[in-house]
Parts: C-alpha cells; structure tokens; sequence
C-alpha cells in the first residue's frame, strides 16, 4: 500500500486473535476491543467495555467513540466487526484517532457475499458497492484482458464449477449513462499487501428486473 504523503510503502498487517488478546492483556492503555461502525466515507469505534483511565475525559462527550479515519486505519474490518483498535497519540478536532489491528469476530462472513456493484469508466479495475457502508472491491482481471479492460470494459467471469471460473465476456461502460449498469461482484479474498478486498465480476443487475430474478440466473 503506497502512502503518497509519505512516499513510502506500507503493508497492512491484519493481526491474529491470538496476538490481538495478547495486546488486550498486556497494553490496556493502548489497546482497546471495539465494534466497527461504518457510516458511508466516514468510520469510528465504539469501546467494548472498560476504557483506559486518561481517555475517560478525552471522550465523556462523545460515547466513548474512536475516530478511524481513511481505509488504511481501518484495515480489513467491515461494519458491526468487533475489532481492536490502537489508540494513537494525537486527537484531530478534539477526538481520539485509532488504528484497526485485527478482527475478533466478524458481524458477517463476507466469504462468497454478493455485492451490487457500480463501475467508474475511467477505472473499471475499482468496483464502488451501492450500500456506501461497504468499502471498494478490486475487479479481477487478468493479465492478458487488462488492456482492454482500462478503455472502458469490465471483466465479467462465470463460475463453471465451485472452484473454478472462467472468462465470459466484456461488459462496456457508456460514460454518459454508467449509473444504470450495475454488477454482481462475488467476494473472494482480502489479502494482506491490499488496501481493498479483491472480488470477481459474476453478472449484471439490471434496473427494470427484481433482486431474486438475477439472483436465479446466477
């Protein structure tokens, strides 16, 4: 992950449940359990429980609410995760600013979770989820569609067993009416050197059908 203030290269380390306990017992001040809760482009935590005694007066008014700004601080969780959060060393506008570390427990397994998704022609390789409380998912493409995937296509992909896919064709986004083409993205992983989850395009949604009525095709 590239920092471009920094100009330095960043990799996400989403840490284990073992290590994030370990933190919880052994660096109280620093390390608290919190719920996630994601309001569109904005983040915060709310503590789970006993928060460490300098803090008390920092947040008495505002709920005990950490900020998490930018998706980089809030690392792989998605929103209602019960996460811990490192409590950094410096307040923006008078509220505490905190780090997602890890996930104790996910509010859903996003494994295999379908996304409505919407495509941005001048990057088709970034799908944007019309719930504004998920984040972003990379597009897969492969190397040898990639070309043509940056003048306006996207990939779409069909699953030819439980485990495999395969190619099927390009879907090309018009600039002038891209809000009306909608994907199904299919969630597939998170991995550490990523700033956003990567998914794969599996069919489109189209405004006039119902939800179900796509959902059968796939």
């Amino acid at each position: 992950i590239n920092d471009k203030d920094s100009k330095t290269a960043t990799i996400y380390e989403n840490w284990s449940i073992d290590t994030l306990n370990t933190k919880l017992d052994d660096e109280p001040e620093q390390y608290v359990k919190c719920t996630l809760h994601v309001e569109e482009a904005k983040a915060f935590a709310t503590v789970i429980g006993t928060l460490p005694s300098q803090f008390h007066q920092t947040l008495e008014n505002v709920g005990h609410e950490i900020e998490i700004t930018g998706q980089l601080n809030r690392g792989h969780a998605f929103n209602g995760d019960v996460v811990v959060v490192q409590l950094l060393d410096h307040l923006v506008n008078g509220r505490l600013q905190g780090q997602v570390k890890g996930i104790l427990k996910r509010a859903l397994d996003p494994n295999n979770r379908l996304f409505v998704c919407t495509a941005d022609p001048e990057n088709t390789g970034i799908l944007t989820p019309i719930n504004p409380d998920m984040p972003r998912l990379y597009c897969l493409t492969s190397a040898a569609r990639i070309k043509l995937a940056r003048k306006g296509n996207v990939c779409v992909y069909k699953f030819v067993s439980s485990s495999c896919i395969e190619f099927s064709h390009y879907e090309h986004i018009d600039p002038a009416d891209n809000a009306s083409r909608l994907f199904i993205v299919r969630y597939l992983t998170w991995e550490p050197e990523f700033l956003l989850p990567l998914g794969v395009v599996v069919g489109m949604l189209n405004l006039d059908d119902s939800l179900d009525k796509e959902m059968q095709v796939l």
